[in-house]
């Protein structure tokens, strides 16, 4: 029974070795090609735990924002996947929420956090857009766009002073690469413009009910003309 112990323990303790070599192994591929789409630090002495952050994905509302986030290490790690959380907000997926399970559903022991993470920017505005979901929330792409300029201006506030010291040095990293994003006063505007070239289009569709039921071909014909054309750049502008 002891000899048996002792396998167990032993086995136990070449398996915990495998798996903190395998994620220490991460770590040094991450630090040893830096990218702009994210940066990871671990904690001293505790490689189970990282924190990271993304860059919004372009041509999004996410787009410019700085999203911090945390790794955890699960003990059946690289055949289970780790737990990640966003710390910051973002209005669409909840912070301080694991959502590995339906990001990660179809983790593979070949996947890396690297390749986590980057699919993570990709599925950021695709993620479904469930209120009532235990991963997600759901704001207007208006709100999502201030959380992220907002996301620029601090790192958010998490923990010990260790901890803290690693996600403001992220935080300088990411801005140091991140590009410039449009003030809020812009994303009103064209909000209002929107509103505005709305408003016209109904107008004139109404002229053109009026016009078309009066039989009068010639400003109906016009009005359908200008009709076509105030869609075409509503669509374009709206694009």
């Amino acid at each position: 029974m002891e000899w048996d112990r002792g396998v167990i323990a032993e086995d136990k303790c070449n398996i915990n070795n495998s798996r903190e070599k395998q994620i220490l192994e991460e770590y040094n591929e991450i630090e040893s090609n830096p990218s702009d789409d994210l940066k990871c630090l671990k904690l001293d002495g505790n490689p189970y735990e990282w924190q990271f952050a993304i860059k919004g994905p372009s041509g999004t509302e996410f787009e410019g924002g700085i999203y911090h986030g945390l790794v955890q290490f699960s003990e059946g790690y690289p055949s289970k996947p780790p737990s990640i959380m966003f710390l910051t907000k973002n209005g669409h997926l909840k912070i301080q929420t694991d959502i590995s399970s339906r990001l990660l559903s179809n983790w593979q022991s070949q996947r890396s956090v690297r390749k986590a993470l980057l699919a993570l920017i990709d599925e950021m505005p695709t993620f479904p857009d469930v209120c009532d979901d235990l991963d997600s929330v759901k704001y207007n792409k208006e709100v999502r766009r201030a959380l992220a300029i907002k996301s620029r201006a601090a790192a958010p506030k998490c923990g010990t002073p260790e901890r803290q010291k690693l996600i403001d040095e992220i935080h300088e990293y990411m801005l140091s690469k991140a590009g410039p994003v449009p003030q809020l006063h812009v994303l009103k505007g064209q909000a209002a413009t929107l509103k505005t070239m709305r408003l016209i289009l109904n107008i004139a569709s109404l002229l053109g009910l009026v016009a078309i039921s009066r039989r009068i071909p010639i400003i109906s014909n016009l009005l359908i003309f200008a009709l076509c054309a105030l869609a075409f750049c509503f669509a374009l502008y709206k694009s």
